[in-house]
């Protein structure tokens, strides 16, 4: 995961040199290696943490979770929730929190280091069916939180991962072929699978789903990036390993 971080931001400097990358990441990229070589890269990330990892507050060493949910709410925000094996549909009411301090990132082997990160929870409130777990999202990111805008860009950029997962399964789901089809000038509409769009052209804004909930839903293609939010949301479940970082 190191290497592709890597070799990407090779790329954007050589294709695209004003871009500031943002790199989003599950839960298997909170770790020493990679938390690391993110922080060294000078690019903006979002990890989904997975440690319950020591941070430094007011001069004293205490728990990032249990702190994080100590600290106060900056705001609600509502998504729709799909249908799922364990999962009942509904729109969630989600609360956000955060706080910004030094999180120790170490392992045995590379020894220990101290860096200025931010950890913004997302765990549903007041609309959890009985018998089902709230949702939960503990994220780490080096964008400095100082408000629920803040917040809730961090959020943001975590959702973008799904459209990449959903891109994925457009592309298994027959999309290869019209690809394939249009490299070899064999494309026929009528003939050759689904016609094929990058799922990010597929969806648009509405009251329920968006980050931004007062802005009225827009056409796609009309929508400038930097608003797009998901249709609903695809939480899984929260890790509750106890290991300490």
């Amino acid at each position: 995961m190191v290497t592709i971080l890597r070799s990407a931001q090779l790329r954007l400097q050589a294709c695209a040199p004003s871009t500031m990358p943002w790199f989003v990441c599950d839960r298997a990229a909170d770790c020493h290696s990679l938390l690391s070589a993110a922080v060294d890269s000078g690019a903006m990330f979002t990890v989904r943490s997975s440690y319950e990892r020591t941070i430094e507050l007011s001069g004293r060493q205490r728990k990032l979770w249990a702190t994080l949910r100590r600290q106060p709410v900056l705001g609600h925000i509502e998504g729709l929730v799909p249908p799922g094996e364990e999962r009942i549909a509904r729109a969630a009411r989600l609360e956000l929190r955060a706080i910004t301090t030094n999180v120790r990132i170490r392992n045995r082997a590379q020894g220990e280091r101290w860096e200025r990160l931010s950890c913004v929870r997302i765990r549903e409130v007041g609309t959890t069916p009985t018998g089902e777990k709230p949702i939960e999202w503990k994220l780490l990111s080096n964008h400095e939180v100082r408000a629920l805008s803040d917040a809730k860009l961090v959020l943001l950029s975590y959702t973008r991962r799904w459209r990449i997962e959903d891109f994925h399964k457009t592309w298994k789901s027959g999309a290869c072929k019209v690809w394939s089809a249009l490299n070899s000038g064999r494309w026929k509409p009528s003939s050759v699978g689904p016609q094929f769009s990058p799922p990010w052209l597929l969806e648009s804004n509405d009251s329920k789903s968006s980050l931004e909930p007062n802005q009225a839903s827009t056409p796609a293609k009309n929508l400038p990036e930097k608003n797009w939010t998901p249709r609903s949301f695809s939480p899984r479940r929260a890790n509750t390993g106890s290991a300490t970082l």
